[in-house]
């Protein structure tokens, strides 16, 4: 099965609204596509389908930059 039936069966098999409010991170431009056109609305693209660069992908879009916290003065 390709990558685009096995996101269409995930979604009939689970609560198909419920998880499109999660973060996805697909390994191709098509795979976006895919999940955006399932109603997927946080969708980044990493650019090769391995473990590191799908979390380089994840982090880059989904997570806030850090801001130093200045130490509390007593």
């Amino acid at each position: 099965a390709s990558s685009s039936e096995a996101l269409a069966a995930l979604l009939r098999q689970v609560d198909a609204a419920a998880l499109r409010h999660c973060a996805v991170v697909a390994t191709s431009a098509r795979m976006a596509e895919a999940a955006r056109a399932a109603g997927f609305v946080r969708v980044a693209v990493a650019p090769y389908p391995r473990p590191s660069a799908l979390l380089d992908a994840a982090v880059t879009a989904f997570v806030p930059p850090c801001r130093a916290r200045r130490p509390r003065r007593p």
